[in-house]
């Protein structure tokens, strides 16, 4: 029966006819190998006695022939040393090497005399033009020590004995004047401070938000335009709270002059703003 495979068991049914196979299998596997496993061994028993036979014939019939290897000495070839020697082509070498030294040695002699010479034509013609020159010289030494000695002041020390430097300019030094007002040098610790400034009525800065709400109620009025509403407050909370209430009524009445604030708003923020202040 061929298997359905839309059958409800068609799982089951499957499995059942593999095991079956399997079964079958190994069965037969079993079978096979037991047949010829004895055929095996009862050809191989044979063929290993006829083997034996075989070979016991023919050891019988043949011979063994040993020979004593005889050891022959390699005769080796003897080494050859060959020796070059570079002795003639070493002692040329050195003859040149001498030969260019003792050239190059004459060489630098000659141009040692001829710079020699030459400094000593040069050191003649100096001392000839010193001699024409030393009377000229000798005139105006003499001068200037007559200026010298005419310039040098009454109060100087003595000049030291040994070769004297005629053309040191002597320059008078005066002394300070010593008075007797010595004032002390300003020290370190001398400085002292700007001291405690003077204290001025301020703004409370425990208050300044309790004014900052007051005063922009006032603020928010028809009659005042809104584009100054921010600067107005900022200004009087900055210069109450950092220069002095004086500043920021000064303020006040500022914007009061420049028609910004009304009489009843500038009144009061002054009252308010009086009432907020502390000595700092």
């Amino acid at each position: 029966m061929p298997l359905n495979p839309f059958a409800r068991n068609a799982a089951a049914e499957r499995n059942k006819r593999q095991a079956e196979r399997a079964n079958v299998r190994k069965r037969e596997e079993m079978a096979t190998a037991q047949a010829p496993a004895k055929v095996i061994s009862k050809d191989n028993s044979n063929s290993l006695a006829e083997m034996q036979k075989k070979a016991a014939k023919r050891l019988a019939n043949d011979k063994i022939i040993t020979t004593e290897s005889e050891q022959k000495q390699a005769q080796l070839p003897k080494p050859t040393i060959t020796v070059t020697q570079k002795v003639e082509s070493e002692e040329k070498v050195r003859t040149d090497i001498r030969e260019e030294l003792n050239r190059k040695t004459a060489e630098a002699n000659k141009k040692y005399q001829e710079i020699a010479s030459n400094v000593t034509e040069e050191v003649v013609q100096t001392e000839v033009e010193l001699d024409v020159v030393s009377p000229v010289v000798e005139d105006e030494v003499a001068e200037v020590k007559v200026e010298s000695e005419s310039t040098v002041s009454v109060d100087e020390k003595p000049a030291s004995k040994g070769a004297k430097n005629i053309f040191n300019t002597v320059e008078e030094t005066k002394k300070p004047s010593v008075t007797g007002d010595r004032r002390r040098r300003r020290r370190r610790m001398d400085k002292k401070g700007g001291g405690r400034q003077k204290m001025e009525k301020k703004l409370n800065r425990q208050k300044v938000l309790a004014f900052k709400y007051f005063a922009r109620d006032l603020l928010d009025d028809p009659n005042i335009p809104e584009e100054h509403r921010s600067n107005v407050l900022g200004q009087i909370i900055a210069k109450g709270e950092r220069t002095s209430i004086e500043a920021a009524v000064e303020f006040i009445q500022l914007k009061r002059a420049e028609l910004i604030l009304t009489d009843e708003v500038a009144n009061s923020l002054i009252s308010e703003i009086k009432s907020m202040t502390t000595r700092r």
